[in-house]
């Protein structure tokens, strides 16, 4: 590099961003007086696939010849004399907008009819390391420190399903990087939602962070690829909320999104508690039946933590099927009988409350590692061909192979469609109120496909999405058609795309203690457009010291709470709450008390406010609250620090706003409010607190405050 320097500046926003004069690569960004960026390594990566499906990975580096030119709207940066592929020309226009906003758009020409692009990440940001990065997996996580230092991830098949996989485990299309109140906003403004790995790693060098936004092109062999959406890098002010801002000013625009009010069967009004209830297996899956088969044994729990709760309860069936666990795509009939399933059913209804089940999403099962489920037999020539394949011709699944032998089928196939909606429908006539049919197809993804003899391009791309969004469509008209209310679900927080398929989801906002913090960015963006459970919180006893930190079930039970989600609890042996699915049924339960009253007080503040927490908008919030903290411990020897007291804010569609604390805490927490200039605490806030902004907040309760714009004078 020769250190001449092209200058896009954005003056009205103050930012200026400076690319190589000889290479194009992003040199650095300076706004407020601050640099944003290091010098990045490269410009672009990408993915080509040669004909026997081998992925070379090449970045910018390779290229040889190069042309930067400056013009009216921006900047246009060509390379050629790739050695590897010398007719393959990479074009980047880079152009300011407002708002301080640059724009990155490639395109890729002189693709050989040897190869396909598969994949596109342009531009490669490179940040300092000593920040904290906001990345979408899940709810959002907040990684910081030695967990960032860690190898750039690209794409390798079939385990797509790690990483920041868009849509899939990440439901936006979005990452930030925050240091000393200010940050850069990296996104892909693509309506078309393609598959992307939003992913980051080690940069050039061990200390600087990197990040990619890795775009599946759908490309053919010999074909270009010229996408219509934008990556943008944008600096700002602020925190991972206000970063989730700019991504939800952008996509209300989606056509996609649900109409709001989203009409939602009224029981979901009634807040009710989600009871995750395994009846086969304990921590392991096995087929014998547990103490909860057959279902009448699920009754007297029932009864019980309804009276306790004082709620309504949906009992959320796990290892149901009579087929065999984790064995997709069969479900039906469910273990026992379907007569016995719809007495228990008719039971649960009868009492008031709700019938939920699980499924294992769009997989096909050749035979159950754990048991006698067999479908060897019925797998011919002419079904194989519906299945998954990978880059090679490669037939193998995604995930769960522990658990069975299978392969996944392909969304865009007929058939695999017909057997979706034909399960879907035998479990809706029996009168479920809920089917979490694309669990495993985590946020509701679709498998990436490159089987060329499918009806879709050899490549990923937008029409994967497209395939899933049809299909998820095509399964809300079959139960329309039936005058069925039951509403569909994924595992994992689902996708932007999937929204309006996918009402109610099971949140994994637990994944993000693998490698940071998790912050509800997820109902900060869609809470008003999607239901939320707080989930079946599988993997907790991987994550959580239950000896050094006993009440982590009490501070996962307020952080989905304060994200708006509807709470959840697992029922383990002997009719008692665990710390989640899969937790190990020999170890020593939570303190039941504590859990039992903090879920009861939870929910009849949640039940009290639907048009704030069921179809409200969350907000960044106006109070300031001093608070002290509590130490979550981590196996490993890890501890995070986090407030005693949380807090959230939200704002119903008449403009509304309410702001939640919650003491999650066995103790009385001290708590200190300050109201920043411009608002007030309502009148209907206690005296005291109105007063001087201090009390104390009793254990194991919140407290919900309405706040109030003050009025200006002239």
């Amino acid at each position: 590099m020769d250190g001449r320097v092209k200058t896009l500046k954005k003056e009205a926003a103050g930012a200026e961003l400076r690319l190589s004069a000889t290479s194009g690569v992003l040199l650095g960004m300076t706004w407020r007086g601050r640099e944003m960026l290091r010098a990045a390594s490269a410009l672009f990566s990408l993915g080509m696939l040669a004909e026997d499906g081998v992925m070379t990975v090449l970045d910018s580096r390779r290229f040889e010849d190069w042309r930067v030119q400056t013009r009216p709207s921006g900047v246009r940066i060509e390379a050629g004399g790739c050695a590897d592929y010398p007719s393959l020309r990479v074009r980047v226009d880079v152009r300011g907008a407002d708002g301080g906003v640059f724009r990155f758009r490639p395109r890729v020409t002189g693709v050989p009819t040897t190869a396909r692009l598969c994949w596109l990440a342009a531009p490669i940001v490179e940040l300092p390391g000593d920040g904290e990065l906001f990345w979408p997996r899940t709810s959002g996580t907040l990684v910081k420190g030695a967990a960032l230092q860690k190898p750039m991830r690209t794409y390798g098949w079939p385990n797509n399903q790690g990483g920041g996989q868009y849509p899939g485990l990440a439901p936006m299309q979005f990452m930030a990087y925050m240091r000393d109140g200010l940050g850069l906003y990296v996104a892909a403004e693509d309506r078309q939602h393609g598959p992307k790995q939003l992913e980051y790693g080690c940069g050039a060098e061990p200390t600087a962070l990197q990040l990619q936004v890795q775009a599946f092109t759908g490309c053919a062999a010999g074909e270009d690829y010229a996408p219509d959406w934008d990556v943008v890098l944008r600096p700002f002010g602020g925190d991972w909320m206000d970063a989730a801002a700019l991504y939800r000013g952008w996509l209300k625009r989606d056509r996609t999104l649900p109409v709001l009010p989203r009409n939602y069967p009224s029981w979901l009004a009634t807040s009710p508690i989600v009871m995750c209830t395994m009846v086969r297996g304990d921590h392991r899956i096995t087929e014998e039946p547990n103490e909860f088969f057959p279902l009448a044994r699920i009754l007297p729990p029932l009864r019980r933590y309804r009276a306790l709760l004082d709620s309504r309860v949906m009992v959320l069936l796990m290892r149901w099927e009579g087929t065999s666990p984790w064995a997709p795509p069969y479900i039906w009939p469910p273990l026992g009988c379907a007569e016995a399933f719809a007495e228990f059913s008719q039971t649960v209804h009868d009492e008031g409350d709700l019938m939920g089940v699980y499924a294992s999403g769009v997989a096909w099962t050749q035979y159950s590692k754990i048991g006698r489920y067999d479908r060897q037999q019925d797998c011919d020539e002419a079904l194989l061909s519906h299945m998954v394949r990978g880059p090679k011709g490669e037939l193998e699944a995604a995930c769960c192979s522990s658990i069975r032998f299978g392969y996944d089928l392909c969304v865009a196939e007929n058939w695999p469609r017909r057997v979706v909606k034909d399960e879907i429908r035998k479990v809706a006539d029996a009168g479920v109120d809920f089917c979490q049919f694309f669990d495993q197809n985590q946020g509701g993804d679709a498998r990436y496909c490159f089987a060329a003899h499918h009806q879709h391009p050899p490549t990923p791309g937008a029409w994967s999405t497209q395939a899933m969004q049809s299909l998820q469509a095509e399964c809300c008209d079959t139960l329309c058609g039936m005058s069925s209310p039951m509403l569909l679900g994924t595992e994992a927080e689902a996708a932007e795309p999937y929204l309006a398929g996918l009402a109610l989801n099971d949140s994994r906002f637990t994944y993000g203690y693998n490698v940071g913090m998790p912050v509800p960015a997820y109902s900060f963006v869609f809470h008003e457009y999607v239901a939320t459970f707080m989930g079946n919180q599988c993997g907790v006893d991987r994550q959580f010291d239950f000896q050094r930190c006993p009440d982590n079930l009490l501070y996962r039970t307020a952080w989905g709470f304060t994200a708006g989600y509807l709470l959840s609890m697992n029922l383990g042996p002997g009719g008692l709450l665990h710390w989640g699915a899969a937790s190990p049924w020999d170890e020593p339960l939570p303190e039941q008390e504590p859990a039992v009253t903090l879920l009861k007080n939870l929910n009849q503040v949640r039940r009290h406010y639907p048009d704030f927490l069921l179809h409200g908008r969350m907000e960044k919030p106006c109070l300031h609250c001093e608070c002290g903290e509590f130490s979550v411990y981590f196996l490993g020897g890890r501890c995070e620090q986090v407030p005693a007291v949380m807090l959230s804010a939200w704002r119903n569609r008449a403009g509304a706003r309410l702001e939640l604390l919650v003491n999650y805490t066995r103790q009385a927490q001290r708590v200190v409010m300050h109201c920043p200039q411009g608002w007030r605490l309502h009148s209907s806030a206690p005296a005291a607190l109105r007063e001087n902004g201090a009390f104390e907040l009793p254990a194991l309760t919140a407290l919900a405050l309405k706040v109030v714009r003050t009025k200006t004078t002239q």
